[in-house]
This record gives structure tokens, sequence and C-alpha cells, in this order.
């Protein structure tokens, strides 16, 4: 960082890394610390005060005392142009005793080269690299903390490109934004190692794949054999039982299914630590796409938390005394249940305020 003073105004030049300018610089702000002529604090004490202080040993009556400053400063991405960013913050410079006002502070962050983040021309190129196993459960990432784009598996592959309009840097002289682009790009096995949690959780995605392919070839059969071969559709006794006998074929692949599901939400429950937080997205987004696709058969979970205490839907295995909630209401759910089509396939097993 280099200073330079004019008159009451002072100018920095702080050489920081674009990733910085995007993603801390608008929640956190950068601290610059710099040298800073500011009203004597001793002096000021006194101003209002009846007794005057005549020999003042912190500025020597000048009413100036100089200080190590240290500021925090915020801003948006949409002032950082290709050659860097120049902005001015007002009374953050010398204190002028004769005006009793601060000068200014101008700061120009020069951005370094970065290997992941760089800008081309006016546009800004971010390369992420994402595990095998993010590639199967889909990804989230942020656009300059406040945006995301959500890419379920199959919407990328091992190299792909997506455009954020409007995200991008400026170029001098000229006001229109660019484009924030995604460079997504796959690790080999040289760049990383599964975990022995993510070949199972890979290993599982492949179960559930094969189990949800043959349960919609079943559903595909049955509803082909429904019509008789001039096309006619079964009605009466005979249209029942085949509606019967399809109800429970999906309660029976439900039945098998929950079991997985009830697992990756156990090992949701058990990533706490910052480092799962990439598994943690994972593991949500297989959660999201099991319960859409469950919803497409009519099968979902059954509301329990905060709710009174159903016996027709709920299963009470414990009791919680402690809690300040209302006699007979769900303070907790161990096990989601669900509904088929409005019919019970699984009770919800909760804990109940007493």
């Amino acid at each position: 960082m280099t200073e330079k003073t004019s008159g009451y105004d002072i100018e920095l030049k702080v050489d920081v890394t674009l990733e910085t300018l995007v993603n801390e610089c608008p929640k956190k702000g950068i601290e610059i610390s710099y040298d800073r002529d500011m009203k004597c604090r001793v002096c000021s004490e006194y101003e209002k005060s009846p007794i005057r202080i005549k020999n003042c040993k912190a500025c020597h009556n000048t009413h100036v005392e100089s200080v190590r400053h240290t500021a925090k400063f915020k801003t948006t991405p949409g002032n950082i142009d290709n050659q860097g960013m120049s902005l001015v913050y007002k009374e953050h410079g010398h204190y002028c005793p004769a005006t009793n006002k601060y000068g200014r502070l101008f700061v120009t962050y020069n951005i370094k080269k970065e290997s992941n983040i760089y800008f081309d021309g006016k546009d800004i190129i971010k390369e992420l690299w994402i595990t095998p196993l993010q590639l199967r459960v889909g990804l989230k990432f942020s656009i300059w903390e406040k945006h995301y784009i959500y890419k379920k598996p199959g919407e990328f592959s091992d190299y792909s490109r997506f455009y954020a309009l409007g995200y991008g840097g400026y170029e001098l002289d000229d006001r229109e934004r660019g484009t924030l682009n995604f460079v997504i790009r796959v690790k080999d096995e040289s760049q990383h190692r599964p975990s022995e949690f993510e070949l199972a959780v890979m290993k599982r995605i492949d179960v559930l794949e094969d189990q949800l392919k043959i349960s919609q070839k079943k559903i595909s059969q049955t509803s082909c054999q429904s019509a008789d071969p001039n096309g006619k559709f079964p009605f009466g006794k005979e249209a029942a039982e085949m509606s019967s006998e399809r109800a429970r074929g999906v309660k029976a692949f439900i039945e098998d299914l929950l079991p997985s599901i009830d697992s990756l939400e156990k090992a949701l429950e058990n990533m706490r630590a910052p480092s799962d937080q990439a598994h943690r997205e994972g593991i949500s987004l297989i959660l999201d796409l099991q319960q859409k696709a469950l919803a497409k058969y009519d099968v979902y979970k059954i509301p329990a938390k905060g709710r009174k205490f159903d016996p027709y839907q709920h299963e009470a295995v414990a009791v919680n005394s402690e809690t300040t909630m209302p006699k007979n209401l769900v303070t907790d759910v161990l096990q989601e249940g669900y509904t088929h089509a409005g019919r019970l396939i699984r009770p919800a097993m909760v804990r109940v305020s007493s």
C-alpha cells in the first residue's frame, strides 16, 4: 500500500485480488490502515467544558494529533473496471483546524492477477473446480454473495460455461456492465481423491436411479396393459382391481425407497463441520430431487413439527417435558412420515410436549 498527501486529502493505492473485491468488499468491507491527522481528543473533551486547557501535551496546542487510523470500506462490484477501482470517501482525510472539517480519502484498488478469476475485457471469468460427486448431485454457486445459480444433474458436464448477464465489470468510457462467466471443470483423480463417504453417496445415487427406472418402467407397463386390444379401458370391478394393484405396487416401491431417504437425512443432520458444506449442499439437492419425484406420484411428507399430535398420522415415541410449548404438540420429528394419494404409508415418529 502506498500513501500520498495532497493538502488535507489523502491518496492511497491498495493491492487487492478481484476475488476479495467482489466477495468480501460488498459484505465485510476491506480494512485499510493509514496515517491520518485527526482532531485532538484531549482538546475536544474540554471544548464544551467551562474548564479550559492551556497547554495540551497531546497536540501542543495545535488541536491536531497524528494517529494510525483503521477503517473498513465497502463497495459493490459495479464500481470495478478492468483497470481496477478508484473510490472517494468523504471526511476520511486529514483534519483542518481552520474549517473544523476533514478532507477526503482517495483509494485506488489495483487488482492482482489470479489464476481462477480474471478480467477478459469488461467480462469477468471465474473458474470453478468441482468434484465428481458435485457433478452427480448438482451445484449451487453464488453471484457476488447475493444471488445464486442452481444447476441440476445433467445440466452441466465435465466442462460447462454459464453466464450471468450484467454482473461483470466496466471498461473505461463504457458504462454498460459486462458478463460474469462461470467456467465449470471437474477434478480428475490426480486432483481429487474421493473419500469413502463420497464413494458411498455416489453408490447410493446409482441404486436410487436404478430403482426409479424400474419403478417408472413398471408403471408404464401397467398403464399400457390397462387397455384391451380394442383400445377400450376396463371399468367397474376390473378397473378397481387394476387401480388397487397399481397402488400396492407404488406403495411397495415407496416403502423400499424410504430407508434410503432416511439415511440421507440422518447424514445431513450429522454434517455440521464447515468442511462438510459442499457435501451438505449436494445431499440437500439429492433430497430435493427425491421429494419432487415422489410428488409426481402423489407422495408427500406428513406435516408434524409444531402441530397438534394426530394419532392417525403421528406415532409418539418420546415425551418432551422441558419445552415451553403447549401440551400435546409435536416438538421434534425423529422420522418423517409419508402419505400416498391421501393414504397413510408410514406415520411420522415424533416427540410430543407434555
